[in-house]
């Protein structure tokens, strides 16, 4: 873990001036961000203000000492996860155990040897680090089962609805539309097959296969199904202006890319009075831009930031799976390009993907 020891802050609590200085001066050497108490009580107050990545504690101080004071930090649910060494002048197997007890990581004597101090400051600063990303990574893989579990109920509710009441329908006599049947079937179908391709980019186990081929072709194949699928319902405009047309990707891979990301487009645009979907090529150096801009209500900046995450549709109220942005990024990426969004109330949303010549 790259961590810059200019971002991580310690707490020294001491009831003695010497000491801090000493401490001070060692680690201040080592680029950490200091800060100081004089007793357990002052600790708290500091804690409260300014969350520390360490705390060297002090022992034996007046008001409330060292033990006193890191009951409290081991209580309290934000406090409860920072480090705590203890410093102490005696080496009294009862306090030692005391300290462990209490929550404490670990113990420096009096007088300090800086190296000794330096490599437990530095092993308990790496161990808190990682188990504070492990704890992230955890929270949110918890988050993305959670929404995967809603987003796979809904869509399997909403695509199994019509082929039940269709086919009840047609089973009592009373109508019921097989086409209706077959539309939600193969939808269901197409999502399951999407989903599979999705985990499949993810584990790396999908061939990339580049080739130097012509971006305009393979753009034009991606809106070619749309146009036939909306006629005249959704205007999707082309305004090529490359001078290099070139790039090296799959196209194939690709080509699923821009349906997605186009169709992302058109499903947002739909409910609008002038459904427009504006798709720009251009150079930028030697590489090579698809612009796709179109109108509507602007994503909101939360959801933005996860605009290319896998079940964070920007439409929940509409009919997107939230998938087809989330396709995208991983085939740009497998591809060696980048994507990016950009959404205001004015300009509207435009995705961008950049692809290397």
């Amino acid at each position: 873990m790259n961590t810059d020891n200019k971002d991580l802050r310690i707490l020294i609590v001491d009831d003695t001036v010497k000491n801090i200085q000493v401490l001070g001066t060692i680690l201040k050497q080592e680029e950490y961000q200091i800060n100081v108490a004089q007793n357990g009580k002052q600790a708290l107050d500091v804690v409260g203000k300014v969350r520390p990545d360490l705390i060297l504690l002090d022992v034996m101080m007046p008001e409330m000492d060292g033990f006193e004071a890191c009951t409290h930090l081991k209580q309290n649910p934000e406090t409860v996860d920072i480090p705590v060494i203890f410093l102490t002048a005696k080496i009294e197997t009862e306090d030692i155990v005391k300290g462990f007890e209490l929550g404490a990581v670990d113990y420096v004597t009096k007088p300090f040897n800086p190296t000794e101090l330096l490599v437990r400051v530095r092993t308990h600063l790496s161990i808190h680090l990682l188990q504070s990303a492990l704890k992230h990574a955890l929270t949110d893989i918890s988050r993305m089962q959670r929404e995967q579990e809603s987003f796979l109920k809904r869509e399997l509710q909403s695509r199994l609805a019509p082929i039940q009441q269709n086919a009840e329908a047609l089973i009592q006599g009373s109508g019921g539309d097989p086409q209706a049947i077959l539309d939600s079937v193969q939808g269901l179908a197409g999502l399951v097959g999407q989903l599979q391709h999705i985990q499949e980019l993810e584990s790396g186990q999908v061939a990339v296969q580049k080739n130097a081929v012509e971006l305009l072709p393979l753009v034009e194949s991606a809106t070619a199904e749309l146009r036939a699928l909306y006629g005249d319902l959704i205007n999707i405009q082309c305004n090529n202006e490359l001078t290099t047309s070139t790039v090296n990707v799959d196209p194939n891979l690709m080509i699923g890319a821009f349906q997605n990301l186009f169709q992302h487009a058109v499903e947002h645009v739909a409910p609008l009075t002038d459904p427009t979907v504006s798709i720009h090529l251009v150079n930028e150096g030697t590489d090579a831009l698809v612009n796709v801009s179109y109108g509507g209500e602007a994503v909101p900046p939360e959801q933005l930031a996860m605009f290319f995450e896998k079940f964070n549709a920007d439409m929940p109220n509409t009919e997107g799976t939230g998938l087809e942005t989330n396709y995208a990024y991983l085939v740009t990426a497998a591809n060696g390009g980048e994507i990016s969004v950009i959404s205001d109330d004015v300009a509207g949303t435009t995705v961008t993907i950049k692809l290397p010549s």
